[in-house]
């Protein structure tokens, strides 16, 4: 792809994204594909919008069996200067990407899970991460030029 050095970069970033994380293919027993797709469920979404151009879910997953949690990783892949719009910080609205669900919280954790992060600034790839702890209402998220933070949010 051939054009001026930022959408380049940028287009370059995105087009190795979906090559390096392509769709998952799937097999199954069923004899033919319209009996299968009468059989079982065949998409499933707990998105309700996409994410921002520049924002990579990293990881969205349930935390673990007994709860509503989910955990979601969220990712800025630009770099400052990178590009003159995707570079900028990226604004997510948790409740709205998760639209089919009522937020009733949401703290960020550390990339590992095991402590809150409360602290007003968490120092990462030389920047501010701007790690805070979310307010219960507060679901708009922002990620600086190559964030990433971790979040559990609870559903209902």
């Amino acid at each position: 792809m051939v054009s001026d050095l930022p959408t380049s970069a940028a287009m370059h970033r995105i087009l190795a994204h979906d090559q390096a994380y392509p769709v998952t293919t799937m097999f199954g027993s069923a004899p033919n594909v319209t009996l299968w797709a009468s059989t079982y469920q065949t998409s499933s979404s707990l998105l309700s919008v996409d994410a921002p151009e520049n924002v990579h879910i990293v990881s969205l997953k349930w935390r673990d069996a007994t709860n509503n949690d989910i955990v979601v990783r969220l990712l800025q892949p630009f770099a400052e200067f990178e590009h003159p719009v995707w570079s900028q910080p990226a604004v997510v609205d948790l409740a709205k990407l998760f639209g089919g669900f009522t937020v009733q919280s949401v703290e960020e954790r550390t990339l590992t899970l095991n402590r809150p992060v409360t602290e007003p600034h968490v120092v990462g790839r030389g920047h501010s991460a701007h790690g805070v702890h979310v307010a219960e209402l507060n679901t708009v998220v922002q990620l600086a030029p190559l964030a990433l933070r971790t979040f559990v949010i609870h559903l209902k």
